[in-house]
């Protein structure tokens, strides 16, 4: 009875769940004019973020030619959780804001890690789960907030406003650097010192990296598709309307003109079925696969993905 009031202790203070993904139905074109979590206890009500946190000290750290595991265990609650570590996972150090190196993870450090809430995860005890952002705490006074933020770049928990000057550092999740605009409706890796007492604090953040969770969205993509797709010259040909449409793009068809217009706050993209080329806000640019009518439907390269992902 113990050892169950313990795993089911743990499964309700990490938050576990198992979930599944529901299947989006098909719809096609053309057809004639034819959708502060510390030590594991604050889950917010709002959907302030996609993200669940631990914080801990490493207490083993697991490795062989294939796995990278780290063993962390919080001393307040006295949980512990297991972190395998992933090729895409993103390393921070709290106080420098730069990249961490996986191989300098050791025992004794203490980190926070934060892992996809929405993702299938057993019920099982130590809690086992792959974490996408791992933040070294340092010893200086290097604070780090992941959350969404409104348009006025306040947390959606109301717990920090961002003053961003001129000299924040802004990036994307791969690193390249980004206009302030590019922040508005993405998760905010925000890296800041110091904050203002107020509600909410106020701070001037030294970087903020927006992450974009490109991996989920073609994932979830995929998902909608399904086998709905062809193969043509080794590229797959997407759906255009059921892609679009996933993605948040109001897709419209011009059967006198053959083509596909997809439209997005200020992008629109113009696709010509039988060309090569497609219109980006006017700026012409090509596929390596033409558009084609499959089945009274409109099939694109699945390259425009990167295009629709852009703007997500």
């Amino acid at each position: 009875m113990k050892k169950l009031s313990a795993l089911v202790t743990a499964a309700l203070v990490t938050g576990l769940v198992i979930s599944t993904h529901s299947a989006i139905a098909s719809s096609h074109l053309p057809k004639e004019a034819h959708k502060d979590m510390k030590g594991q206890e604050n889950i917010q009500s709002v959907d302030s973020t996609d993200f669940m946190e631990f914080s801990g000290l490493i207490t083993e750290v697991k490795k062989d030619k294939e796995s990278y595991t780290l063993i962390v265990k919080n001393q307040e609650n006295d949980s512990e959780m297991h972190f395998p570590l992933s090729d895409k996972v993103l390393l921070f150090n709290s106080d420098s804001t730069e990249a961490f190196e996986k191989n300098k993870l050791v025992k004794g450090l203490t980190i926070t890690a934060y892992y996809d809430k929405n993702k299938p995860m057993l019920m099982i005890y130590p809690p086992r789960t792959t974490p996408e952002i791992i933040v070294v705490n340092g010893k200086d006074m290097g604070q780090v907030k992941v959350s969404k933020f409104d348009d006025q770049y306040v947390s959606l928990d109301n717990e920090l406003k961002l003053n961003i000057a001129e000299d924040t550092i802004l990036l994307n999740k791969q690193g390249d650097k980004i206009k302030k605009e590019k922040l508005k409706g993405k998760e905010l890796i925000v890296f800041y010192d110091i904050s203002t007492r107020s509600i909410p604090a106020q701070t001037t953040p030294k970087k903020i990296i927006a992450w974009d969770n490109r991996d989920k969205l073609f994932e979830q993509v995929q998902e909608a598709v399904g086998d709905d797709y062809y193969i043509k010259n080794g590229m797959k040909l997407l759906p255009i309307k059921k892609v679009g449409e996933h993605l948040g793009y109001k897709v419209k068809w011009d059967s006198k003109k053959a083509t596909v217009e997809l439209g997005k706050q200020n992008q629109t993209i113009q696709i010509y079925i039988g060309k090569e080329k497609y219109s980006l806000n006017r700026s012409l640019r090509s596929f390596e696969v033409v558009p084609a009518v499959i089945n009274d439907a409109a099939f694109v390269s699945e390259e425009i993905l990167e295009v629709l992902l852009n703007n997500k």
